[in-house]
């Protein structure tokens, strides 16, 4: 297989364009197919458990590959939407860094019913309720209508033998979604998840069915998601015309983000085209419900040449451009273009890719090479999927080139559904490509075993207890290496009819050493900063609780004269939160330490007796002090430890330090 051609043409209208192209090929002159240092991808479906599974068994087209962790055991799954619905656990990783995954639908289905129904069309998923466990939504176009699970992991069975604990209970009638004022409103084509009131839970917009054109909306509907009386469970209510939402026709994809910088989600619709569609159908509205109660129309004076976003489109966010701003990156036919973000204004840019013959499917927008700049991948029906990488050397800010054989991902078939994630949390974006009545394929990030040539950072945003909802869906989080420019992302609830992209967000430092910053702002409008040095790992970072600051972390003696014990003092602080002192703790790492180097426990805590914790507020930061008397000392020892603290079930922990004992008195 051969990457299809691909052209660059920078300023020209559309009918210039076409000549220059014409020109271009009659003389054979073509652009040059970009060439990457290295292989990206290599293809490990057989190594996932899966192929031999999906051969012959796909009855339909299977709409949506949604990458999540369904079960808490800090592994990301799969959940496909097919007929039936298909739920794959990830169960340990080969020695390619490669998922093995099992099919375990039932298991997580067993209390309504596996769901069968040829008409679902996806997966989004969020917390809802805020309880720490990720939920879906599914959209259905057919009789049955959408439906939401939750996951309840209180579920119990026993039967036959079997015991089963946790699971999805429907609880679509529960909520309201089964009785809304218009009952053709069940019937969806999509929905998008965002707190677009910034109340600290996930309201839900749905594409209704437009049943003239099957994959397409006839108008949307916004359900804002409240506690019941008591505060026992969630019921949606519609809220479309009381906030001042104006619908629109043929929409594929919902873009909610903060464009302008008002710390409130706007939404930019893009005109997905089909039967009766004139268009252009593309809309823009700033959300300005916290100030006047309603969303605000201004398409016409800040979404210019919407003309772009007519028919056949799909889109998503991203900071293409490195200026902390998020823009947009769409596919239309055989196109792929940006619309920049100038303070809320959206642009469409002069400079276009053509890829010769596309009909995308999909698209997804990450950084497959890790060099701080954001990269695009697109699904295909004709014939096979394509990468285009954010050439790093082009006059302007961004400027896509084609990548597809020289990135490893040679798949000469059409291809549905992307699902970035990175599995096996090594830094590099895994690929599932999902395809109709046929199995579908997994390319693997490199492999676990290879250093990235350019440095990286995950970021996981958690707000358990907090004011935001559970997975900060919505916010922006903004990484500046010192001296470099900022890099955005968003964490999405939902984008393509439908398609959720990975929640976890990694960004590429490129060859950067030194000290970054990580940003982020909350749907509520909290903010925070920190400051980082360690590459290549995650950070969980907790709207509601303490975050350590590693570079605090100090370790010191006192001695006791009388006995020649001393006390051990150490010390951190942490940010954002005091967090709970009760959870203080100091572990001990004791591989390959000589026994007289052993301290007398491998734990230390502050709910020990002969332990004291205090802490105190310096300089905007809570100073962590916890002092284990009267232990020994160990002379020329040096003891590896890490230092944690807690708060509401979430613990922030150090890297590794060291606890040295120079001399001892005795």
């Amino acid at each position: 297989m051969s990457a299809a051609p691909m052209h660059a043409w920078v300023g020209f209208d559309e009918e210039q364009g076409a000549r220059m192209r014409a020109a271009a090929e009659e003389v054979g002159v073509l652009a040059e197919t970009l060439m990457l240092p290295a292989t990206l991808y290599i293809d490990t479906s057989n190594s996932t458990g899966m192929e031999g599974e999906f051969e012959g068994r796909l009855d339909g087209r299977p709409y949506n590959a949604a990458c999540f962790d369904i079960d808490k055991d800090g592994l990301k799954d799969l959940m496909l939407t097919q007929a039936p619905q298909a739920a794959w656990r990830t169960e340990h990783f080969d020695g390619n860094g490669t998922p093995y995954l099992e099919e375990r639908t039932g298991e997580f289905f067993w209390q309504n019913g596996v769901p069968n129904d040829p008409y679902d069309l996806g997966t989004i998923y969020a917390d809802f309720d805020n309880d720490g466990w990720t939920d879906i939504y599914v959209p259905n176009r057919g009789q049955t209508g959408h439906r939401l699970f939750r996951y309840n992991p209180e579920l119990i069975e026993v039967s036959k033998n079997v015991f089963k604990v946790g699971g999805f209970e429907d609880v679509t009638t529960a909520t309201g979604l089964r009785n809304l004022s218009d009952p053709s409103h069940q019937k969806t084509t999509l929905g998008s998840w965002v707190d677009y009131d910034g109340d600290g839970d996930v309201d839900l917009l749905i594409n209704v069915h437009n049943a003239q054109a099957p994959y397409h909306s006839v108008t949307q509907v916004l359900l804002r998601n409240d506690p019941t009386p008591g505060g026992t469970s969630r019921i949606f209510t519609d809220v479309t015309a009381a906030t001042g939402f104006v619908t629109s026709p043929h929409i594929g994809s919902t873009l909610w983000a903060d464009f302008d910088g008002d710390s409130d989600l706007d939404i930019v619709m893009v005109d997905y085209g089909g039967p009766g569609s004139s268009g252009p159908h593309s809309s823009y509205q700033e959300n300005k419900v916290n100030e006047t109660g309603f969303f605000q129309v201004v398409t016409n004076s800040k979404l210019f040449d919407r003309e772009r976003l007519n028919g056949d489109t799909f889109a998503a966010i991203s900071d293409v451009d490195n200026d902390g701003d998020l823009d947009i990156v769409y596919t239309k036919g055989e196109i792929v273009g940006i619309f920049r973000n100038d303070n809320g204004v959206l642009a469409g840019d002069l400079e276009t890719v053509v890829v010769e013959n596309a009909d995308p499917r999909d698209i997804d927008v990450f950084d497959f090479e890790l060099d701080g700049r954001m990269d695009v991948t697109v699904s295909n029906s004709v014939p096979f999927p394509f990468l285009l990488r954010n050439n790093p050397d082009a006059v302007y800010a961004a400027s896509f080139q084609q990548v597809t054989d020289n990135a490893g991902v040679s798949v000469n078939q059409r291809t549905e559904r992307v699902c970035a994630a990175d599995f096996n949390l090594d830094g590099f974006t895994d690929l599932f490509l999902s395809r109709q009545d046929d199995h579908s394929f997994f390319f693997k990030g490199k492999d676990e075993f290879t250093e990235p040539d350019n440095k990286w950072v995950g970021v996981r945003l958690v707000s358990p207890g907090g004011t935001n909802n559970h997975h900060g869906i919505g916010a922006r989080v903004v990484i500046t290496p010192f001296g470099g420019d900022p890099r955005a992302q968003i964490v999405d609830g939902g984008k393509i009819g439908p398609s959720q992209g990975d929640l976890d967000l990694v960004f590429g430092l490129g060859d950067h050493n030194g000290i970054f910053a990580i940003d982020v702002y909350w749907p509520d409008g909290t903010t925070q900063q920190f400051f980082e040095y360690e590459k290549n790992r995650y950070y969980t970072i907790n709207e509601s609780a303490p975050l350590i600051d590693d570079q605090s972390v100090t370790f010191d003696v006192a001695f006791h004269l009388d006995t020649g014990l001393v006390d051990w003092i150490f010390t951190w602080d942490t940010i954002t939160h005091p967090g709970d002192p009760q959870t203080d703790e100091v572990e001990f790492d004791l591989t390959g330490l000589p026994w007289s180097c052993h301290p007398a426990r491998t734990t230390i805590a502050a709910v020990d007796a002969d332990v004291d914790v205090s802490i105190a507020q310096v300089n905007g930061l809570w100073r962590h002090t916890l002092t284990w008397h009267a232990s020994d000392c160990l002379a020329a020892c040096s003891i590896p430890f890490t230092v944690r603290t807690g708060l509401s079930g979430f613990t922030s922990e150090s890297t590794g330090h060291s606890a040295y004992f120079e001399i001892c008195l005795q």
